[in-house]
């Protein structure tokens, strides 16, 4: 048998709850059962875990991880994960020919768990191009949301819709703001500019 892992929106019996404490295969809280058993979701915005390698091979323990980045892309899936949060799941391939799929999720932050096995979350903050001015025959802008040390990469296009911008400056933060300007193009041309940072 094999495992596959999905983190994806949670149904909205969970929002403005907090079942975790009380949730169980069939109910959210204890008490009250989900509309589905295992618990509610929304299933058309799925993201497919990553599985990690064996840390021990007589448990045949691993981890596994999510990049949400896309529900927080998109404000819709935004909003209803900040409301309602994510679900996990581990779909059991094949399905078992009686009882419930096995959901291993084991990780905790107890005591009884070496650190190393606890769950951790990891984030990244995405610089940002703001406080656009024109002034003295430059356009200037504050960038905000650097991570110090870190290399980024300011590129122009003509045109919104391009594939490929032309790299104007380069810069390594030395802080988690700065800014930066750079002369009006001759002729008055309009231009779109983007900010790269760490990749």
């Amino acid at each position: 048998m094999s495992f596959t892992s999905t983190a994806t929106l949670a149904g909205a019996r969970t929002c403005g709850t907090a079942p975790a404490d009380g949730a169980t295969w069939l109910t959210a809280d204890g008490v009250n059962p989900w509309a589905s058993p295992g618990g509610d979701y929304d299933s058309a915005h799925p993201v497919a875990g990553v599985k990690g390698g064996i840390l021990d091979p007589d448990l045949h323990d691993r981890f596994f991880s999510w990049d949400i980045t896309a529900l927080l892309k998109d404000p819709a899936t935004r909003a209803a994960l900040q409301n309602c949060g994510a679900l996990l799941k581990i779909d059991e391939t094949p399905p078992p020919a009686s009882g419930t799929p096995r959901a291993p999720f084991t990780s905790a932050y107890d005591p009884g768990y070496p650190s190393s096995h606890w769950p951790t979350l990891q984030y990244t903050l995405a610089p940002v191009l703001d406080g656009v001015a024109i002034a003295g025959g430059a356009v200037s802008f504050a960038i905000n949301g650097l991570i110090p040390g870190t290399a980024n990469l300011v590129e122009r296009s003509l045109d919104l819709a391009a594939a490929d911008w032309t790299p104007v400056a380069s810069f390594v933060a030395a802080g988690a703001s700065t800014n930066w300007s750079e002369p009006l193009l001759p002729g008055g041309s309009q231009a779109f500019y983007r900010l790269r940072g760490p990749e």
